[in-house]
């Protein structure tokens, strides 16, 4: 049968190995079939082991660093409808690696059953689209913990332009968002009208006493450029 191997020869002349890969084919008596000699294909492919080697510890780093910082990676296959977690990604759904197949919905099963039908339609949306996207979203743990993630994710498309890959990130916003509810409590309890606009002077908080004030409601004025 052919064998294939891969050696490492060591060059001192040069302070390193290189990698030769060998395929070798026997060649057999035509009496007795028995092995006479053997063809043999040398192949250098020391550039190819050293990207693969610096891909395998780019990958290393990544998860160590993903490990540290709370980020989960997944990568999911539209086709076959299966998805790649890393291991922060259990930890933020709470769930263990015999809980998770692989399918590709089973994150939509643990989204908070209010934010379950739009968030659905934002992935959708995404694959449409194939821009980037990022969406907010409440979950539950198995002991019924709502938490919250953000969720941001790229589609990658064949040349016909069909989908064939999602890779996104998810982090835990929980904190932040609780933190939020805290101050958006305060500021309608209040007295004072409060108003707050992003960057480009659009409304972007409005509490009870200011619609009052204004005499439009948040509906009318979320959004609206102030000049």
């Amino acid at each position: 049968h052919t064998v294939r191997e891969v050696m490492g020869i060591f060059k001192p002349s040069i302070g390193s190995y290189t990698w030769i890969r060998i395929v070798a084919t026997p060649v057999f008596r035509s009496d007795d079939r028995r092995v006479k000699g053997a063809y043999a294909i040398f192949e250098d492919i020391t550039e190819r082991k050293a990207t693969l080697d610096e891909l395998a510890e780019s990958r290393q780093r990544l998860v160590l660093a993903t490990q540290h910082t709370g980020v989960g990676i997944w990568d999911s296959n539209p086709r076959t409808g299966k998805t790649i977690w890393n291991e922060t990604m259990y930890s933020l759904y709470g769930a263990r690696h015999g809980q998770f197949s692989g399918d590709a919905d089973y994150w939509l099963t643990r989204v908070h059953p209010d934010d379950r039908e739009r968030t659905g339609h934002e992935r959708r949306m995404a694959l449409d689209s194939g821009k980037p996207r990022e969406r907010e979203f409440r979950i539950l743990w198995p002991d019924g913990e709502v938490r919250y993630l953000r969720s941001t994710s790229k589609v990658l498309r064949d040349a016909a332009g069909e989908p064939v890959r999602v890779l996104g990130t998810t982090v835990d916003v929980t904190e932040r968002r609780l933190a939020e509810e805290r101050l958006h409590s305060t500021l309608e309890s209040i007295g004072d009208a409060f108003v707050a606009f992003d960057r480009d002077w659009r409304y972007d908080y409005v509490n009870a006493q200011a619609e009052r004030l204004i005499g439009m409601t948040r509906g009318e004025l979320m959004g609206r450029v102030l000049w």
